[in-house]
């Protein structure tokens, strides 16, 4: 347990996400989201709001609420534009791609991974540029839209030759 003093309040919100990724990653979503909402409650500065969203999107939709989720996703990327997080763009709308995903709506998926890969490429990116290829790519598979996802599977390859990281 951490203090609650207000000189503490960015290094908790830090404590509070990177423990909250870990423990989504580790498979305890219900855990993550009640420590990534309890930090939330606590206050932190719009850019580790931004980030905490984030990963509350990411718990909730493996919790299958997946309206929730596009709430929180939403919120994230507020928190981004009102801090000018710009960075942290490719991320959130590749989060957002990979939930319309689940919910069925591939359209819309594409386009977010679409924007995300134009963010990526902007800011130089790479790691994030792949990811946002690779989305496009399982979208437009099925979509149909064969050639073009071999195109989105080739560009993300080419993308993580370069970041010299081809996981």
């Amino acid at each position: 347990e951490l203090p609650d003093a207000e000189d503490l309040r960015e290094e908790r919100a830090t404590a509070v996400y990177g423990l909250g990724a870990a423990l989504i990653r580790a498979g305890r979503r219900d855990e993550a989201k009640r420590i990534l909402l309890d930090g939330l409650q606590r206050g932190c500065s719009g850019y580790s709001r931004m980030r905490i969203t984030n990963a509350l999107s990411t718990a909730t939709m493996y919790l299958g609420d997946f309206t929730e989720a596009l709430r929180w996703i939403d919120e994230a990327a507020m928190c981004a534009e009102s801090v000018g997080a710009e960075s942290f763009k490719p991320r959130i709308f590749s989060n957002r791609a990979g939930i319309l995903y689940t919910m069925g709506r591939l359209r819309e998926s594409v386009d977010q991974d679409t924007l995300s890969s134009q963010w990526a490429r902007r800011l130089g990116n790479p790691l994030e540029y792949a990811a946002a290829c690779s989305g496009m790519a399982v979208n437009l598979i099925l979509l149909g839209r064969y050639d073009d996802a071999i195109d989105q599977a080739s560009e993300s390859r080419r993308a993580a030759e370069r970041a010299g990281d081809i996981r």
